[in-house]
């Protein structure tokens, strides 16, 4: 039997919002959780998502990572880590987050620092990093996806600001993706007559971009195995999904 997975769009306020923040959220997994994701690399292969707080997640980056404990909002790993936001309607993006022992870092492919010793500051393309402490960071600007690597390190209070340009109201009804994973197809079903379907990867790549029809099936048999986000705009509003592809 096929399981839908539901997802309710969001309600926009008219006024202009100045900020949003969305803090990593930690009390749903596990250290077992943890074994389980560094040691399967089926369920959870390289580039998927394996802990997500609304839009913002962290990434599997290579099979050898090892995401060991959890404590409060504190993730300890050894390795690499990915930490993916994907938000509508923001103009200037803020993410801050506390580091211990950090060996290396990459802004959307960009090379912050490598071989510990992170910089005061440091200006990316379309970024500025700043240490705001000790064992504190801070990133802003335009960014999708942040790397940081160590042979052991603790990841805590990362917290995600979205500045948005202001937001006209908006209601949005449900959109479903199903089967969540997915092998060779999936089906999107939403309220409307037809909706602009995009697929992206957590880099922020666009992978496929078509209007479709209510009920429609996306061929996905091209892509390597991974999580993707599947966006559905609709005249009442954005839905964002993110679907997981196995081979």
């Amino acid at each position: 039997m096929k399981k839908k997975i539901i997802s309710l769009c969001f309600l926009f306020i008219t006024t202009i919002i100045s900020a949003q923040t969305e803090c990593m959220d930690l009390t749903n997994y596990t250290d077992q959780y943890l074994d389980f994701v560094t040691t399967d690399d089926v369920v959870f292969p390289t580039g998927s998502a394996f802990i997500t707080t609304g839009g913002l997640n962290y990434i599997k980056i290579d099979e050898n990572d090892v995401y060991q404990t959890i404590s409060g909002d504190t993730l300890t790993f050894s390795g690499n880590i990915g930490i993916n936001a994907q938000f509508f309607d923001c103009s200037n993006y803020q993410l801050e987050m506390g580091i211990s022992n950090p060996v290396g870092m990459a802004v959307d492919g960009t090379v912050v620092f490598s071989g510990g010793n992170p910089p005061t500051s440091f200006t990316g393309p379309s970024f500025t990093f700043t240490s705001t402490g000790s064992n504190s960071y801070k990133i802003e600007g335009t960014f999708t996806n942040v790397v940081l690597s160590s042979p052991s390190t603790q990841l805590y209070e990362v917290c995600f600001t979205c500045e948005g340009m202001g937001i006209e109201e908006h209601s949005a009804g449900s959109f479903t993706v199903y089967p969540n994973p997915s092998i060779e197809k999936f089906t999107v079903d939403f309220p409307s007559e037809t909706a602009q379907i995009t697929l992206s990867d957590f880099s922020g790549r666009v992978i496929n971009d078509q209007l479709v029809t209510a009920q429609s099936t996306i061929e996905i048999t091209d892509l390597t195995a991974g999580s993707y986000h599947v966006t559905c705009t609709m005249p009442t509003g954005n839905s964002l999904h993110t679907v997981l592809i196995k081979k």
